[in-house]
């Protein structure tokens, strides 16, 4: 069952207001089974393919806690998120579930044109005292993202089964974020590559079980997953794929058929990103179709260089604009759709991004898409 609400209002008609520069400040504050839900045939998907993988596409919210009494930088307030939620039923978005969005992506069906799917990481208590209440009286789907062990040795604010088995049951899919919620890029003391992606794969087989043990009426249309700060490389991407996993990741951006289905990108709401004006603008935006990618994201480049071919679309190439994590707007070299990309100061943090956004030739909308990086060589969180 896809939930639409009444449309009351333009989408953007604050934005036209505003000075081209402060629509410029507003981008960059970017980067610092379902049985009542999952349908075989939910209502407003197009099974009907599309040409143009760039047109089949969605936006994933990602939240933490959702407390005034947490860290800032992983929290929304229960107020922000009533915020967040009443623009989006006024904005007439299509609320459905993340598994019904990935596999819409994955066989390229059209959607409707605004789309979102919620999601819930690492399963605070506070997602069921806080948000839960105001999902349920709307009758929204969502994902929580759970890690099992601070759950089965009852950490403190954090959920335990009985609260996942009663959300499951009215409209939460309990998705898995590994056993302990550790990095996975990380080796062990002299652990060759065979037996780190032989644990990584074991502790993910371990999670599913452990949920499905819990959770056994759960019946996903997709095997989901997603990545513990956001961290992965090529090698963790290739086993995940091989697994038959789609995965979410913390690079921002709107979801597409375009994307690598081992890490599909979220827009983080939380913290300094539960600005409702910045995130009016993200959950509009549209993915920007690139080709001939550089980027891996583990790097030992710093900064590292991005190269990309911008495909053609309704925007004029030269305006293409992009920033780094902290940095602001970073240079780029163009020639014809060729792009190059580094930003001017190394990254002194662990993770990163680029952030590429352009403008709509003839809509008050943005292109979007985001790449992550991690630095290995400085220490975890």
């Amino acid at each position: 069952m896809i939930i639409k609400s009444r449309l009351l209002a333009r989408p953007f008609s604050f934005i036209r207001r505003l000075p081209a520069m402060v629509q410029l400040i507003l981008i960059c504050t970017s980067l610092i089974a379902l049985p009542a839900f999952a349908e075989e045939n939910p209502e407003n998907i197009n099974k009907n393919k599309v040409l143009d993988a760039s047109k089949s596409f969605g936006s994933i919210l990602q939240y933490h806690h959702v407390s005034n009494k947490t860290p800032k930088t992983t929290s929304i307030t229960p107020e922000q998120l009533e915020t967040h939620f009443r623009y989006l039923e006024k904005e007439n978005f299509s609320i459905i579930p993340l598994d019904e969005l990935v596999i819409a992506l994955k066989n390229k069906h059209v959607l409707p044109e605004k789309t979102v799917a919620i999601t819930f990481d690492d399963a605070y208590e506070s997602i069921f005292e806080n948000a839960y209440p105001l999902l349920k009286q709307r009758n929204w789907p969502f994902t929580i993202f759970v890690a099992t062990d601070p759950i089965d040795l009852r950490y403190g604010g954090m959920l335990n089964w009985d609260q996942l088995r009663l959300m499951q049951q009215n409209g939460a899919l309990i998705a898995n974020h590994t056993r302990a919620h550790r990095h996975l890029t990380s080796k062990l003391p002299d652990e060759t590559d065979r037996d780190w992606l032989a644990r990584v794969e074991k502790d993910l087989r371990w999670t599913e079980q452990r949920i499905a043990s819990e959770i056994p009426m759960q019946k996903a249309k997709a095997k989901l997953f997603a990545w513990p700060y956001g961290e992965f490389n090529q090698p963790l991407l290739t086993l995940l794929s091989d697994m038959e996993y789609i995965s979410v990741a913390q690079h921002s951006g709107p979801a597409s058929a375009l994307d690598d289905f081992s890490a599909l990108p979220r827009f983080p709401a939380s913290g300094r990103y539960a600005n409702l004006n910045t995130l009016k603008i993200k959950l509009n935006s549209m993915p920007l179709a690139v080709s001939n990618l550089s980027q891996q994201a583990v790097t030992d480049a710093n900064p590292p260089l991005l190269s990309f071919d911008l495909e053609k679309g309704p925007y004029v190439a030269r305006q293409l604009n992009c920033y780094g994590s902290g940095q602001g707007e970073i240079p780029l070299i163009r020639q014809d759709n060729h792009f190059q990309i580094q930003a001017k100061q190394t990254f002194n943090i662990r993770r990163f991004r680029y952030n590429c956004t352009l403008r709509h030739r003839s809509m008050n909308k943005y292109f979007w898409r985001s790449w992550a990086w991690v630095r290995e060589d400085l220490p975890e969180d």
